[in-house]
């Protein structure tokens, strides 16, 4: 029963990781396809400019709109590299519970109130 339990909690920890991957992928590429449109934005903003400058103007609406749009996708970048921080920290977390876990000799797996390691008996506190 004891090796059931373990690799239930091992395919728990595995669902749990592919789940997390899957969130760092999603994100990754949210945070693409927005860097992607921020900076069709400049060029669209720098075209404009220079036609601007061309015809002796300094600055229109038209400018302000684009880059307020570009300001707000450059903060949803912010707020997405803020969600894969914490996902990545989440990821550095579990793999380091993960290691608590195992005997410090010969490294088997332990139950979290495990004193003694059932492999090889060494003292795990």
């Amino acid at each position: 029963m004891d090796w059931l339990h373990k690799a239930r909690e091992a395919v728990e920890g595995i669902g749990r990781e592919v789940s997390k991957q899957a969130d760092a992928l999603s994100l990754n590429s949210q945070i693409g396809r927005l860097q992607e449109e921020a900076e069709r934005n400049y060029a669209e903003a720098g075209r404009r400019a220079k036609q601007l400058v061309r015809e002796r103007q300094l600055f229109d609406d038209e400018i302000k709109v684009i880059l307020k749009r570009t300001e707000e996708i450059e903060a949803q970048i912010m707020e997405l590299r803020k969600q894969l921080h914490g996902l990545e920290q989440d990821a550095g977390e579990v793999a380091a519970q993960q290691a608590d876990r195992q005997c410090p000799q010969c490294r088997h797996d332990l139950q979290e109130d495990a004193m003694f390691c059932p492999n090889c008996g060494a003292k795990t506190t």
